[in-house]
């Protein structure tokens, strides 16, 4: 099971539909991973990418945890 970080305004993390601060995630992770993969849009609206995965493959399995843990917190 994914360990998710605290949300405000004491919201489950299923209920909110309020963004998070970017530097607030990244600051709750220092630590506590062994890999990461990063996505997201820098400032000027460019894709930003990265990953601690030399392996493609791997980082795709990543990718499909995180999406198999979204689709369980929708329910």
């Amino acid at each position: 099971m994914a360990k998710l970080i605290d949300f405000p305004l004491d919201l489950n993390p299923g209920d909110t539909y309020l963004d998070i601060d970017p530097d607030k995630v990244l600051n709750e992770a220092i630590g506590k991973l062994t890999e990461v993969v990063l996505c997201g849009y820098e400032a000027d609206g460019s894709f930003y990418f990265a990953s601690t995965r030399a392996s493609g493959p791997e980082t795709l399995w990543l990718l499909a945890r995180a999406q198999q843990q979204l689709l369980i917190a929708g329910e």
